[in-house]
C-alpha cells in the first residue's frame, strides 16, 4: 500500500474538509459539462444529497465558495432563456481536487468496510419480537390514550 503524506496533498491548499460532500457532488456533476445551480441541485439528489437540507441559498453559497477557491468558473448565459442565468464549469484545479479527494475516499471506504465486517463478526443482531396485528396495522394496542 502506498501511503501519501497528507501535507503533500495538492487539494489541501483548497481547504478540504471531509464533511463537504455537496461540494464534491457538484464538482462531479460538472465533469459532465457546464450547468446551472438549480440543475445541479436537482441532480445532487441522485448522489445522496438531502433535498430538504440543500436550499437554493446554500447551493449558491457552495458554488460561490468553489469559484473563489478556483475549482469552478462561472459566466452569464443570456441567450438560452428569457432571464440571464449563471452557468458553472469545473476547472483543471477542480478536476485535480476531485482526483485527490477520490484517493482519500477510497481509503476511507476500505477502512469502513473493515470496521463493518469486524462489527458483523463480533455482534449478533438483536432478536426482535414479533409485532402484534394492531402494531402491523398501525393501531396502538394500548387504548389508554397515553
Amino acid at each position: 500500500m502506498v501511503r501519501r503524506n497528507r501535507r503533500e496533498c495538492t487539494y489541501k491548499k483548497f481547504g478540504f474538509k471531509p464533511g463537504q460532500f455537496t461540494e464534491v457532488v457538484f464538482l462531479t456533476l460538472l465533469l459532465k459539462g457546464p450547468s446551472y445551480g438549480y440543475k445541479l441541485m436537482e441532480e445532487a439528489i441522485n448522489y445522496g444529497v438531502d433535498s430538504e437540507i440543500l436550499t437554493s441559498g446554500m447551493a449558491y453559497k457552495i458554488l460561490r465558495k468553489l469559484e473563489m477557491r478556483g475549482l469552478v468558473i462561472s459566466s452569464w448565459d443570456i441567450e438560452s432563456s428569457e432571464k440571464p442565468r449563471r452557468v458553472y464549469s469545473i476547472t483543471g484545479a477542480g478536476k485535480e481536487y476531485l482526483f485527490n479527494w477520490s484517493l482519500d475516499a477510497r481509503e476511507v471506504i476500505k477502512n469502513i468496510k473493515k470496521i463493518t465486517e469486524e462489527i458483523k463478526k463480533e455482534i449478533k443482531p438483536p432478536r426482535t419480537r414479533k409485532r402484534t396485528k394492531n402494531e402491523r396495522s398501525g393501531r396502538d394496542s394500548d387504548h389508554s390514550g397515553k
